[in-house]
């Protein structure tokens, strides 16, 4: 089913609780809709060349397109390391000083997607890691390349996380998605299907908080309708442009 058809069930969204922040990132992207617009534009235009189709990925943060009728756990999602901190870029490096090292064979035996020679996911011990790959020699020892900007700090934390997993020490959880933003996001997802549905507020209110007794001559002043109404509000600014905020660390965390 669609989102239009499926909001009213919550277990419709029970998936959301398994989504990496990058897959979750993708949920409120699918359904903005100039991104929708320009994909299907781009794809009924005819001039679909590999030039057209990354430019316009990245205009959006993403590493190659991806089909909004989709959702993450259809196809996987990849993110320019600009956008998002925990894509790590690896290149060729100097030789390491110890015995400890990691060569561009070793990522890809560990690879449970491929999308091209340059871009790999792992999985670690159940933990997915987004690696692409630059001016490699297969048996050369890499390194990761860190970008200095705002973002540096959340990069050094992915680093810190994909080398205690490699080398089996004990990873911590993904400081960018705690149970209460996640739990958030899910609510924001329903209730921007909703009113892309028609719903209007009080009906939505119904569906998400049905514990809560909602009396339609009451409702103007009931403290769910303001909840309901920032639900939306703040699911659409992820949507236009903010999903790009779920793939760092809260602010009040950095």
């Amino acid at each position: 089913m669609s989102e239009d058809e499926n909001w009213r069930s919550g277990a419709a969204y029970d998936y959301i609780d398994d989504l990496t922040p990058s897959e979750l990132a993708w949920e409120f992207l699918r359904r903005n809709p100039e991104y929708r617009r320009s994909y299907y534009t781009l794809l009924s235009s005819g001039r679909l060349t590999d030039e057209t189709a990354q430019e316009f990925a990245q205009k959006w943060g993403l590493r190659f397109r991806a089909d909004p009728r989709n959702s993450a756990l259809v196809q996987p999602i990849f993110w320019t390391p600009q956008t998002d901190p925990a894509t790590l870029p690896f290149t060729g490096g100097p030789s390491p000083a110890g015995d400890i090292s990691v060569s561009a064979d070793d990522l890809r035996a560990r690879a449970v997607v491929e999308h091209d020679p340059g871009l790999i996911r792992l999985v670690i011990h159940g933990d997915p890691y987004d690696i692409a790959l630059t001016d490699v020699d297969d048996g050369r020892p890499l390194g990761a390349f860190i970008i200095f900007d705002e973002l540096t700090p959340d990069r050094l934390t992915a680093v810190e996380r994909i080398w205690h997993a490699m080398f089996g020490k004990r990873v911590q959880p993904d400081p960018r998605m705690t149970p209460q933003r996640r739990e958030r996001a899910r609510q924001m997802l329903r209730t921007v299907d909703a009113r892309q549905a028609g719903a209007v507020y009080r009906v939505v209110a119904e569906h998400l908080f049905p514990q809560h007794k909602i009396d339609a001559a009451s409702w103007v002043g009931d403290p769910i309708r303001e909840i309901t109404i920032r639900l939306a509000r703040d699911g659409m600014k992820l949507v236009r442009g903010g999903y790009r905020t779920l793939l760092r660390r809260p602010r009040r965390d950095r």
